[in-house]
C-alpha cells in the first residue's frame, strides 16, 4: 500500500489499517515525537511511531492476535490524544480511548447492546451509615423487570458498583439474561469503595460491612434469599480479589464468584494462604483474565489454588489488556458459565 492509499484510508477513518494479524497505526500532522500507550503495554508511551521522511505522516507497524482488542492513545509531543482517524472509543475509568478490534475479535457485548426488551430499574446514590468503618457508604440497587418485594432473588454483589454501571453495563446485562432465562430475577447491590486501595486489599472491617451490615440491610429492605446459594460477587482488578475474599471469609455467604482480571498481589498474595487454611465450601468460581499485560500470570496460579482445594473453576482467557472494554465485553460470559449448570438458582 502507498502513501496515498494511507492517507485515503485515514481521511475515511479507515485507520488504524490491519491485514491478517499486521496492525499499521497512522497519524498526519507535525510533531517532534509521537509515540503509542495502551492497556496492552500498561499505558507505557514505549512505542515510537516513525515519520515518513519529507511528510507529516507517521507509521508504526504492530502484531497482535487475531482476536484481540486493545485500547490505546496516541502520545503526541507529551500530549495524550485519541486517534482522530479512528471512530472506534470505549469508555474507561479515565474517559474514553480508542479501539482496535482485530478480525476475529468477539464479544457477547455487541448483541446485548441493541438489547430492547424489558428493563429493571436502578436506584442511584444510596447510602449507608457503617458503623464498623465509622462513615457513610454509598450503593446502589437495580432491581429486575416485574420487581415484587416480597419474591425471593438472588442477589449479585457487585464491587466497584458505580463503575459496573458506568462502565460495565451491568443493568443492560442483566435485563438481557433475565429475559433470554439465563439469569434468574435477580437484585444486583452494586457497592462503591471509600478508600479503594485500602478496603480492597484484603480489609477485615470493609469485609465486616458488607457482609454483616450492608448485606442483611438490603436484603431485609428489596428481597431476601434463603442461602448462600442465592448469592454472587464479582469484581474486576483488586475488586476481583475482593470478591473472593468475601466468599471465602467466612464460609458459606456466596454459591457464586465472578473475578474479572483479579488482582492478588496485596499483602505478599495473601489471599493464597487464606484460601489455603480455610475450609473449602461448594462455591462455584469463575475467573477471566486478558493475555495483553494483564493478570494472566496470577490468575493461571490462582486456578491451581482453587482446583487443588477441590472447587468448581471456570476460567477463560480473552486477548485484551486490564481496562473495562475488556470487562464488559466478557460480563455474559462470566455470568453465564456461573448460572449454565445451576438450574437457574
Amino acid at each position: 500500500m502507498n502513501l496515498d492509499e494511507y492517507i485515503t484510508k485515514m481521511r475515511y477513518g479507515e485507520a488504524p489499517i490491519v491485514r491478517d494479524n499486521e496492525v499499521v497505526f497512522l497519524f498526519k500532522g507535525e510533531a517532534q515525537s509521537i509515540s503509542i500507550a495502551g492497556d496492552y503495554n500498561g499505558w507505557s508511551p514505549e512505542d515510537e511511531m516513525h515519520r515518513v521522511e519529507g511528510t507529516d505522516i507517521w507509521y508504526l507497524k504492530k502484531k497482535f492476535p487475531k482476536d484481540a482488542r486493545v485500547d490505546y492513545k496516541f502520545v503526541v509531543d507529551s500530549n495524550w490524544i485519541n486517534d482522530p482517524f479512528n471512530k472506534s472509543m470505549t469508555q474507561g475509568g479515565f474517559g474514553y480511548n480508542s479501539t482496535l478490534a482485530m478480525p476475529e475479535y468477539n464479544s457477547s457485548f455487541e448483541k446485548i447492546k441493541y438489547f430492547d426488551g424489558p428493563r429493571g430499574r436502578l436506584l442511584n446514590n444510596l447510602d449507608y451509615y457503617s458503623n464498623i468503618l465509622q462513615k457513610r457508604m454509598m450503593y446502589h440497587i437495580y432491581l429486575p423487570p416485574d420487581y415484587d418485594k416480597n419474591k425471593k432473588y438472588n442477589f449479585i454483589y457487585a464491587l466497584d458498583g458505580r463503575e459496573y454501571i458506568d462502565l460495565g453495563n451491568i443493568n443492560l446485562v442483566m435485563d438481557y439474561m433475565i429475559a433470554m432465562d439465563e439469569l434468574p430475577p435477580s437484585i444486583a447491590v452494586l457497592i462503591d469503595p471509600s478508600e479503594r486501595t485500602k478496603e480492597y486489599t484484603i480489609y477485615q472491617p470493609y469485609r465486616d460491612y458488607v457482609l454483616s451490615e450492608l448485606m442483611p440491610f438490603v436484603e431485609s429492605t428489596y428481597g431476601y434469599t434463603d442461602t448462600g446459594h442465592g448469592r454472587t460477587a464479582i469484581g474486576v482488578s483488586w475488586g476481583g480479589l475482593t470478591a473472593i475474599y468475601l466468599a471465602i471469609t467466612p464460609l458459606g455467604m456466596f454459591g457464586k464468584v465472578l473475578s474479572q482480571s483479579g488482582s492478588f498481589w496485596p499483602k505478599n498474595w495473601m489471599i493464597f494462604d487464606i484460601i489455603d487454611r480455610s475450609e473449602k465450601t461448594d462455591t462455584k468460581f469463575c475467573l477471566q483474565t486478558g493475555t495483553l499485560n494483564d493478570t494472566e500470570e496470577m490468575n493461571d496460579f490462582m486456578y491451581k489454588v482453587l482446583s487443588n482445594k477441590g472447587y468448581s473453576v471456570e476460567y477463560e482467557k480473552y486477548a485484551e489488556g486490564h481496562s473495562w472494554g475488556n470487562w464488559k465485553g466478557h460480563l455474559y460470559e462470566g455470568l453465564k458459565m456461573l448460572y449454565a449448570t445451576s438450574n437457574l438458582h
